[in-house]
C-alpha cells in the first residue's frame, strides 16, 4: 500500500512489486490427474481412449494402461465437454479415438484406441441401444465416403 503523500515514482514502484508478485509460473497444458495404486499419474487429454464407471469406480483408459479416477463420468463430460461422447451410461470414449463401428445383431460397439486391425491396441466398449443411432449419426457427421442410410 502507499502513504500519503506519495509521488508518481512510488505508485510506479507499487505496481511492479504488485506484478512481480501476481506474475504467472510456467503455465501447462489441461491434463487428467489418475491413480495407480498410490502414485499420482498426469495424462494428457488427447491419449486417453475411454472412460468406464464400475463397481462405484471410474476408470481412465489410454495406450499406457488402465487407471483410477476420483471422478464421476457426469463430471468428466462436463469437464472435457464436445471430446467425449456418452455411449453407454458406464462408458465416455473421446471421439478423436474411435475407430471402429461394429456392428452384430442388435449389438453394437465401438473400438476404440490406436490403429485398425486385430492386434492393435485398443478396447471393445458397448453402445447402448438407445445411444446407437445418435452415436452413429455423430459419427458419420463429418464423413465423407460411404452412403448414410
Amino acid at each position: 500500500y502507499l502513504l500519503k503523500p506519495f509521488s508518481e515514482d512510488r505508485v510506479v514502484q507499487c505496481l511492479q512489486r504488485l506484478r512481480k508478485k501476481r506474475a504467472p509460473g510456467p503455465s501447462l497444458p489441461p491434463r487428467i490427474v489418475a491413480r495407480r495404486k498410490k502414485n499420482l499419474v498426469f495424462l494428457n487429454p488427447n491419449e486417453i481412449w475411454a472412460f468406464e464407471a464400475a463397481d462405484r469406480l471410474t476408470f481412465v483408459h489410454t495406450k499406457h494402461g488402465k487407471f483410477d479416477l476420483d471422478l464421476s463420468l457426469t463430471a468428466i463430460e462436463n469437464s472435457l465437454g464436445e471430446r467425449v461422447v456418452r455411449v453407454h451410461r458406464n462408458w465416455l470414449v473421446t471421439a478423436e479415438h474411435i475407430k471402429e463401428l461394429e456392428r452384430e445383431h442388435v449389438d453394437t460397439t465401438l473400438f476404440v484406441g490406436e490403429g485398425l486391425g486385430e492386434n492393435a491396441p485398443g478396447l471393445h466398449v458397448p453402445v447402448s441401444r438407445d445411444r446407437s443411432q445418435v452415436v452413429k449419426d455423430l459419427l458419420l457427421e463429418r464423413a465423407t465416403g460411404i452412403r448414410r442410410s
